[in-house]
């Protein structure tokens, strides 16, 4: 019995598996990046729907040549990170991981329902970050 090609096919497997694993682990740690700035998308609404979903509102510039489909957002660490997405409206490869609807009688207030397990809540933008969930106390 020859156990050799079974420990070389093992050991590719292994090497290829760690291969695909690193840039995932390295993607994860980075911070989402937002596509608005903090001010035009404000006031960004956030409120708790049962124990594990939350609903978030935000405005919508009114802006000819984009729109926003939706947000992407990640869970690590306890941290829930929340980034408004922007795509030009020709642009048919932008998409969101939650795409956003928008209510009736209210289209520039589009809203989004993630899941939600307790994370403190981080609105990302391309200017900064702030923390939604807990609140951080005004100064």
């Amino acid at each position: 019995m020859r156990s050799i090609p079974l420990a070389r096919t093992s050991r590719t497997a292994a090497v290829m598996l760690m291969a695909a694993l690193v840039p995932l682990l390295a993607y994860a740690a980075e911070p989402l990046e937002g596509d608005y700035r903090r001010a035009p998308v404000q006031p960004v609404e956030v409120s708790l729907l049962g124990s594990n979903q939350i609903r978030i509102r935000y405005s919508m510039p009114g802006e000819t040549l984009f729109h926003s489909p939706g947000v992407d957002y990640r869970s690590a660490d306890g941290t829930l990170q929340i980034a408004i997405r922007r795509c030009g409206i020709k642009d048919s490869g932008c998409t969101a991981t939650t795409k956003a609807t928008a209510p009736k009688g209210n289209p520039w207030r589009p809203e989004v329902v993630l899941p939600y397990r307790g994370e403190k809540i981080m609105m990302m933008y391309s200017d900064g970050q702030q923390q939604v969930i807990p609140a951080t106390p005004s100064r």
